[in-house]
Formats: C-alpha cells, structure tokens, sequence
C-alpha cells in the first residue's frame, strides 16, 4: 500500500487505528521508509501527520532521511527534517544522508540539507567526506566545496527548520552562531503584500486588470503584458535579461496574470513562481540579521520578493518606525509605501551592500501595486551573502552617526556622518507642512539592535524639522 502510494486506502486503515504505523518488516522498513523510497509525498505527509516516527532504522541503519536522500526527493526531505528527523545521523556506513545525497549526486537534497545546517566535515567509515563522495566539478561538488570553504562556528545553532512556516516553495531555516538573539518573531511572514485602509483600490480599477489572451506563447509581437512592459525583460529560462543592469533603466514590469490565457509556464511568469533558490537567514557578526544563499546563483537569476504592508504616503508620515520602508508606485499614479515591520517575508532582512549583488525591480502582476522583486547582478557563489544598494536618499536621513558595515572595498559610507544642519520648517510644527511633500525612503535599515542610543529621523519628526523635500 505505501510503495503504489494508495492514499484512500491509507486514510481508511489509519482511521481504524494507528497501532501498526511503525511497524517493521523483515528488513526494517516501516510503511514510512516504502512511501519514502517511492517517492509517495502525500502519503509520507499523511503517516507523519498520524504519528509516523522518522527516528526508526532500518537492518542497515538507515533514518527515512537516508532513504530521500537517496531518491533525492527534497521535498519529503523537507518533511522529515521539520518532524525532527535527525540531520547527522549516522548509517551502519557511516553515511550521514549528506553523504548519500552526495554519492547518488541529488543536488537539490544537497542544498537543502545544507541549508539546515548539515555537517560537511564528517568522515564515514571510509574515510570520506560528503564533498569526497561527490563527482569532481559537478554542481554538488561545487556547493559542498563553497560551504566547506567557509569559517565554521561551532556555536551555531539551528532556531528554526523554516522561518516561512511552510508558505514558501524551499524552507528558510534560521541560524546563529554570533549571540543569544532569538529567532526574530515579531512580525507575520507572509508570501503577498498586505493591503491596509489607508490605500484605495477602486472596485473598477480591478475590472480593468491587463491581461493576455495568447495561446501560442506569450512574446513582444503579440502579448499586451509584454508590450506594457515596453520589451521582454526575461530570457526564456527565466532570467533578467543580460542589458538590465539597475531598477531605472528595467523600469515596472508587467508580468501575465491569473486572467491571462497563456501557459503556467510562460515565459513572462517569474516572479509569480515564488522564492526558488535556497536561502538561508543566519545571524550576522556586527551587522545582525542578514540572508546567504546556499546554493550558486546565476547572473539574472529571480532570488526574492520584498513584502509588506501597503500604506498610504500620508499613513508612512505618521508611522514613528520608518526601518523597513520601501516606496513603490501603484499603476494609478499614486506613491505608495511597502512597510515590513509586522508582515513581511525574506527580503525584510537583505542587508545593505556598495557592491550589491541584488537589484530590486518594480514588477506587476495583475495587481494595483507592484511588488518588488530582487534579481542576481553577477553569478553568486553558494555561501555569499546577499545584498543591494540601499540607496543615497536612505543614508541622507539614517546615515548620522551610524556607519555602513558591508566590508566591500569601494564602500561609500564608512564613517558616520555629522547631523545634518537643515533649514526650520514652514507651517505647523505639529504636523507635515502644507504643500510639502515628505515621503518615506526607498531603503531599510540594518536590522541589529543598536548598541547605543542613535538618534532615528522618523519620517513624521523629519517632517517636523525641515521642508527639505528628501525625494
């Protein structure tokens, strides 16, 4: 029953009782390793949802974990890891299932299970690492030779399997390895931008959403998603073509929509697929939290979105927090604002960089207000961490008394600035100036806890001290 996968029959011996679900045949397989070793996903989920135990071993020592390994099936890989299914356990070989993911060249179970932290230093009874086990040169080779590479911390710790709660395609773990900071949990991870009451989307501007109507595949020739965008800005593998070098010059992209007639699989649907890549959120030394990549990335290559809650221009004014703003402007016209404070997802934590390896992108999807989407500048090494320009109007306002920590050689923002000496504002010191037009910045700020007290110009107390319009 588990090795043909069939799921209504599993469902209505499960109801009966649970009492034989880790039962062993004579070669120590319980119907969690058959599912397992045939690649039965929904039924994997099932056993583990109703007690399933991914500790039990087989004759020959093996963990389930072994077993996906093997097939290379990471997406039940990943099922088994966020039941507690032990990462480094060691077969009757000595193999940790790193080393069978490596010996049977499963890349994608390689990079997730180095993304949960996996050990690449560990020797089976052969005497072989997980990168010995690997193909000299291959794509598996290449990645465990880049983690293998980097400074390892014997005090980091795993805080979380997946920061996403399982809404995102590949899980986010959490490490740290610097501090006692707590995985961050003060905001909601969410996989769509929220829309709060201070932004209106006219019930008639949704009736008028673009879409396509093409059945041959979308191209510059036929599809008005593609013609909004002005040319087609992804290659046919799904990469930001070659000549888009930074946000001005690619503009707002308009991606097919739910509405349109073309293919899941077209090629103008890239950023709507979700996060694809392998990251990881990991505790960074000086600079808190930041994201690396586990896997090498290509130039072009669609890392990430940036979501948050969508707020008015007027509501950013108000709002004393202005760490995670980022300003987009909706099809109608208007400036809107992305805060990522209490809902947001991955990108709330890419750190600033002045050699930034990520561009953001305005890109729409059938929506009034575009999202941003973050893309490779160069080929990114598996290990490296991830990052883009904030931005000279974000360091205008949070660069007094706080330096740039992204250790490139060309860094612009060293040394902390004096404050800056602006002119008094006209009007109501209460508020924002009459006629004045203050938006919040297109940036964030690093996101460690300061150390000492920094004085933060808030969007409303800037407002308050100057009529210098920062945009």
């Amino acid at each position: 029953m588990a090795r043909k996968g069939h799921y209504d029959t599993a469902c209505r011996i499960l109801s009966l009782g649970t009492e034989a679900i880790n039962s062993q045949d004579s070669g120590g397989r319980s119907p969690l390793f058959w599912a397992t070793e045939y690649r039965q996903e929904s039924l994997v989920e099932l056993l583990l949802a109703h007690g399933a135990d991914p500790a039990v071993r087989d004759k020959e020592g093996n963990l389930c974990l072994h077993w996906a390994a093997s097939v290379g099936c990471a997406p039940i890989a990943r099922m088994l890891l966020e039941a507690g299914s032990d990462l480094n356990a060691l077969n009757d070989q000595g193999d940790t299932p790193l080393h069978v993911a490596a010996q049977e060249r499963r890349y994608k179970c390689i990079i997730l299970l180095l993304a949960h932290g996996a050990e690449v230093c560990l020797k089976n009874k052969a005497g072989r690492t997980p990168l010995q086990c690997a193909r000299v040169s291959s794509p598996s080779w290449s990645a465990l030779q880049a983690i293998s590479s980097l400074p390892q911390s014997p005090a980091e710790r795993v805080l979380s399997r997946d920061i996403s709660r399982g809404f995102e395609q590949v899980p986010i773990p959490c490490f740290n390895g610097v501090d006692d900071e707590p995985c961050p949990s003060n905001f909601l991870y969410v996989t769509q931008n929220i829309m709060s009451d201070s932004v209106a989307v006219s019930p008639a501007a949704l009736g008028r959403i673009q879409h396509c109507k093409c059945s041959e595949g979308c191209s510059m020739a036929c599809c008005p998603c593609i013609l909004r965008s002005k040319r087609s800005w992804y290659t046919m593998d799904g990469r930001l073509v070659p000549d888009a070098n930074n946000s001005t010059e690619t503009g707002l992209i308009f991606e097919c929509n739910t509405l349109c007639s073309c293919a899941r699989f077209c090629p103008n649907r890239v950023v709507q697929r979700g996060v694809r890549v392998q990251l990881q959120l990991c505790r960074m030394p000086a600079k808190g939290w930041g994201v690396r990549t586990m896997e090498d990335v290509p130039r072009g290559a669609f890392v990430c979105q940036y979501f948050g809650e969508v707020i008015s221009s007027t509501e950013a004014g108000q709002r004393q927090e202005d760490t995670y703003y980022f300003v987009v402007d909706m099809q109608t016209g208007q400036e809107c604002c992305l805060d990522g404070r209490f809902y947001g997802n991955v990108g709330r934590f890419l750190n600033h960089s002045c050699q930034p390896n990520l561009v953001g992108v305005q890109v729409a999807v059938g929506q009034e207000v575009p999202g941003i989407a973050f893309f490779s500048t160069r080929p990114i090494r598996a290990g490296e961490e991830l990052g883009f320009d904030y931005g000279d109007k974000f360091w205008e306002v949070k660069g007094e008394g706080c330096a740039c920590l992204c250790g490139s050689p060309t860094c612009r923002y060293q040394v902390p600035r004096s404050a800056p000496s602006y002119p008094a504002a006209a009007g109501d010191v209460s508020g924002p100036s009459v006629g004045t037009r203050h938006h919040p910045l297109r940036g964030f700020a690093l996101k460690s806890k300061r150390m000492n007290p920094l004085k933060v110009v808030t969007r409303s107390q800037h407002a308050q001290e100057t009529s210098l319009d920062l945009t």
